[in-house]
């Protein structure tokens, strides 16, 4: 842009030349005839000047350019209806002999804007078209043409804007208000009125999405199955493995794993996606024939199931989310949608339904997720299937019986495919230890690099067409959301090629890395031992949910807590009251040592919740702090007063405190006689003093037991601060996906929950910081040095990495995540708990061998699948129309010519794929899965610059690009086509 900065003066003289008319009052003339001119066409190319009857005569084929008239100062917009142009149908452009009356003006949305036209139809019936309806709206059709209404329309948009709006709403989210408006302001016109643009688009979007599905050849619109019209997911197993269609495919050998052969189902709730209460009535136009489900029987099933509350038994906290943020009411028809999507980021046909009364529909109903599942699984084709859902350790329970309640349509029997509830990875780390490995995807076999979350990546497609769907009616919405989906799963379908290609090239790298790792971390133990623990990982992955066996993936919890050592404190002083060895006051020793901490802990909190001095008066919140640290000053100074001499017998405070106790002579009334604050006050346990002082002044067993207790704390709080850590991420996940964007109330209140949260977190953090640093004090040189580490702010982090951050495989985990056993030095401290850390270690460096090995699997048979699925597409596209009916001669030839224009769609998206894949294959040293097309194994030298642009992790990989697959056509007696450059 700096060597445009010194031109810009004379840029915008050149600009400025543009304006100018004829000089020194001179007369333009038309360049065609010569003839005195004052009109120009700024959509035609080259400025040229025209007269009156040439500019009409050259656009008689270009009926929506703005034109322009010298007004003897400057150019002045005008139209060609001004002019007198009048646009004749029927006969190529030329007047009809018998036209259908005088004309109508008709107003007409183009990509340049607005346009008025005088439109004179044709009111006989050529030869040619003697079998073809003649009407006006087949009339504007043919010359396309959308028209607003179907009789006598006065307004009618041109293909090419309802092209270019459908391209437009569909990647940038633009709505039609929007996009009219533009259209508007590109012209002087104010045209036709927005509601009625609304129309046409709505019914271009559904038209077109059912021409491309092929609904000519299978009956009509009302033949239309549901999901019949969807874009499909040709990487998801579909049947063709035992198809055999000659000179395409064979049908696959046996030879594939069995677990390949399976279903990947996520399901997901979005509030985003909601619809006002207004009024409206319209209906939709697809009827459940695409991704939306029909809603006449989707509704009566949910109404049929009524209530069906389910107790909460996960441990992750997310119930506190459950109840703080229902949405719903009277103001929404639907708070939210649910949907279903497979392992390849496509919304599967038939799989998403509108939600009501608020996330409770999804966190405690099921009735609305259970039929959108079984609604999406009609398509499945798979032996197994693995559903993932964020709530799933809760959604499966009982989901057998719930399917007895399926209505015949979209019956769905439990028993006759195996089904493996599974959690996405990001939100499992927001559950309990218990859910994160029966319920991992991590942990449990056969799941390749699934992660579950693909789902959510599809909400952020669909975000942001939520501010104009939400106050459209339910019909123009459930068609408008059904035409994004549409536009999402082909462009996803189109990326396939690449997304498979790296994910194989990245899977055969760290299936070799983690292997590696794998197995140097087996050679450092016996082989006993390394093969007791693949039986107990052996016997768990067979039956994950039986709590008899061990689980692998579980750290071991210390068996160490403040209640057990109390426990164990309180038994030892019953014992030596058995002896007859009586304690020299009412409160023992323990008893005084737990107290202590108490306070100790209730001080961090007072310290927290205190509030800076107000100038003038104190506000009731103050008030009751005051009233609380008074009360637990009083606490402090009766323990100081009253036991710890009892205790610490001699032992001497600072001289300030010395001299409140001599002068008080133990009143207890005097609050004010340590004339600090509360959390000021110096408790004096055991490991505040130095090592003669408490060789002097406490009693014998008193440091032991502080210890213990100490030790106990410590666990304590790590196993707390743990929840604390998932309580806070299960808040901020839901807060950004669900609360964020629907108002300053919801998001107000959620913050305050997420403040909460974190300051009880940090609470936590420091009271385990609190027993460290008395350890250090009691044992400096303790074995238990080697678990309680030094806690470090950094340290207090999720045990996965955060969103946009490097993934779990070379996520760095902090320490707290990794202690697990008990202390050394703790009785019950053997060495079967090292081995279980260890253990639980191998096992998980197992598994991630193990998932990547399996994606180095799958993906190539999902390659076979989508190529297998394209080019049977393309073959249904060619014999379908080989045998199609149509109600003429010209319209059944419009049939095969779009059919053989959609089979050579499919053809080349193979063409495309099996041109990245091939290469790769051998780069890899693989072989070509058995049963690949044999349509798509002949290859042609020829430059491949624009894919290896693509694929830059092919460069870096160096593989050998300069071959491109050719499709030969798949239908009957067609002739080879031409290789593609």
């Amino acid at each position: 842009i700096e060597e445009f900065i010194p031109l810009r003066d004379g840029i915008i003289d050149q600009l400025l030349m543009l304006e100018i008319g004829p000089e020194d009052g001179n007369v333009l003339s038309c360049v065609t005839c010569n003839d005195p001119a004052s009109l120009r066409c700024i959509s035609c190319f080259g400025n040229r000047i025209l007269c009156k009857t040439c500019i009409i005569a050259a656009h008689a084929s270009s009926p929506f350019h703005f034109v322009e008239e010298w007004n003897g100062h400057f150019w002045e917009r005008t139209t060609l209806h001004r002019l007198g142009y009048t646009l004749h149908l029927g006969h190529d452009g030329d007047p009809c002999p018998m036209p259908d009356g005088s004309g109508r003006l008709m107003h007409i949305v183009h990509c340049t804007g607005v346009h008025d036209l005088r439109v004179v139809f044709c009111g006989c019936h050529p030869i040619g078209l003697r079998y073809v309806d003649n009407s006006n709206m087949n009339q504007l059709l043919r010359a396309r043409v959308f028209p607003a209404t179907p009789e006598r329309a006065q307004s009618a948009v041109t293909f090419e804007c309802l092209n270019e709006f459908h391209i437009l709403t569909t990647q940038g989210k633009l709505t039609a208000m929007d996009y009219y408006e533009t259209l508007s302001r590109l012209t002087d016109n104010t045209g036709i009125d927005p509601p009625k643009f609304l129309r046409t688009s709505r019914l271009w979007r559904s038209l077109t999405m059912m021409k491309r599905a092929g609904v000519f050849f299978t009956g009509g619109v009302d033949a239309c199955t549901p999901g019949s019209c969807a874009v499909p997911c040709y990487a998801c197993p579909y049947g063709l493995d035992g198809e055999s269609v000659p000179g395409m495919f064979d049908p696959i050998p046996e030879g594939d794993p069995e677990w390949a052969n399976t279903d990947y189902r996520q399901l997901d709730a979005n509030f985003r996606l909601k619809l006002k209460q207004r009024g409206f009535r319209d209906r939709p136009l697809n009827l459940g024939c695409a991704y939306i489900v029909s809603e006449p029987p989707y509704k009566a099933y949910v109404e049929a199931c009524g209530p069906q509350t389910e107790v909460n038994i996960c441990d992750s906290g997310l119930h506190a989310v459950d109840h703080a943020n229902l949405r719903g009411g009277a103001a929404y028809i639907a708070s939210g949608v649910g949907a279903c999507q497979c392992r390849h980021m496509m919304v599967m046909p038939a799989g998403v339904g509108d939600l009501q009364k608020g996330e409770k529909s999804v966190r405690l109903i099921y009735s609305n997720m259970d039929y959108i599942f079984a609604s999406a699984s009609r398509c499945a084709k798979g032996s197994r299937m693995v559903v993932s859902y964020d709530i799933a350790c809760q959604w499966h329970r009982n989901f057998p019986s719930r399917c007895e309640t399926f209505p015949d349509d979209i019956a769905f029997d439990p028993l006759l495919v195996d089904l493996v509830y599974v959690i996405p990875k990001f939100h499992i780390h927001a559950h309990g230890s218990n859910c994160q490995s029966k319920f991992s995807l991590n942990y449990r076999r056969h799941m390749g690099r699934t992660d579950g979350e693909n789902i959510e990546r599809g909400w952020a497609w669909m975000n942001p067409a939520s501010l104009s769907t939400r106050e459209m009616g339910p019909g123009s919405r459930a068609d408008t959301l059904d035409d994004q989906w549409g536009a999402f799963n082909y462009a996803t379908l189109t990326r396939l090629g690449v997304t498979l290609g790296r994910r194989l090239f990245e899977a055969h790298r760290q299936a070799q890395v983690h292997r590696r790792i794998h197995t140097q971390m087996s050679s450092a133990f016996p082989a006993a031992t390394v093969e007791e623990w693949s039986k107990v990982l052996d016997d768990w992955a067979a039956n994950p949910f039986d709590d008899t066996l061990v689980n692998p993936f579980t750290e071991p919890e210390s068996d160490v807590s403040v209640a057990d050592v109390r426990r164990e404190l309180n038994d030892e002083e019953e014992a030596e009251l058995t002896e007859g060895v009586v304690p020299e006051h009412s409160v023992s020793a323990s008893k005084y040592l737990v107290t202590g901490l108490q306070l100790e802990d209730q001080q961090c909190v007072t310290s927290g919740c205190a509030n800076p001095p107000v100038a003038q008066s104190q506000t009731t919140r103050s008030l009751g702090l005051a009233d609380r640290e008074l009360e637990l000053k009083r606490k402090i100074i009766k323990w100081i007063r009253r036991v710890q001499p009892v205790y610490m017998p001699g032992f001497r405070p600072d001289t300030r405190e010395a001299a409140a106790e001599d002068s008080d002579s133990g009143s207890e009334s005097d609050d004010d006689s340590f004339g600090c604050r509360v959390w000021e006050i110096e408790l004096r346990l055991p490991s505040s003093l130095s090592v003669p002082d408490r060789t002097r002044y406490c009693v014998p067993g008193l440091v032991d037991k502080e210890h213990r207790l100490r030790l106990a704390q410590a666990e304590d709080a790590l196993v707390e601060l743990r929840r604390a850590i998932r309580t806070v991420t299960a808040l901020e996940l839901h807060k950004s996906r669900q609360t964020a964007g629907t108002g300053v109330a919801a998001n107000t209140r959620m913050l305050s929950l997420i403040a909460r949260h974190k300051r009880k977190r940090s609470r936590v953090a420091d009271r385990y910081r609190a027993a460290r640093e008395a350890l250090l004090t009691l044992e400096p040189d303790g074995a238990w040095q080697a678990r309680l580490l030094q806690l470090n702010e950094e340290h207090i982090r999720p045990p996965h990495p955060d969103p946009g951050t490097t993934g779990q495989g070379t996520f760095e985990t902090s320490w707290i995540w990794l202690t697990g056993g008990v202390i050394a030095g703790v009785p019950a401290a053997d060495q079967a708990t090292l081995d279980d850390s260890v253990r639980t270690d191998w096992a998980k460096a197992l598994a991630r061998a193990e998932r990547w090995e399996e994606e180095v699997v799958l993906i190539p048979i999902e390659m076979r699948r989508v190529l297998r699925g394209l080019v049977y597409k393309a073959h249904w596209w060619r014999t379908t129309a080989s045998g199609a009916s149509g109600p003429s001669v010209r319209i059944l030839s419009g049939y095969v010519a779009y059919a053989m224009k959609q089979a050579r769609v499919c053809e080349s998206l193979a063409e495309s794929f099996a041109s990245l894949w091939l290469p790769l294959f051998t780069k890899l040293g693989f072989p070509i899965p058995e049963g690949w097309p044999r349509n798509c194994m002949e290859v042609k030298n020829q430059s491949t610059r624009g894919v290896v642009r693509r694929l830059p992790w092919l460069q870096t990989a160096r593989i050998p690009l300069a071959a491109r697959v050719v499709v030969q056509p798949t239908g009957p007696n067609q002739p080879p086509l031409e290789p593609v450059a």
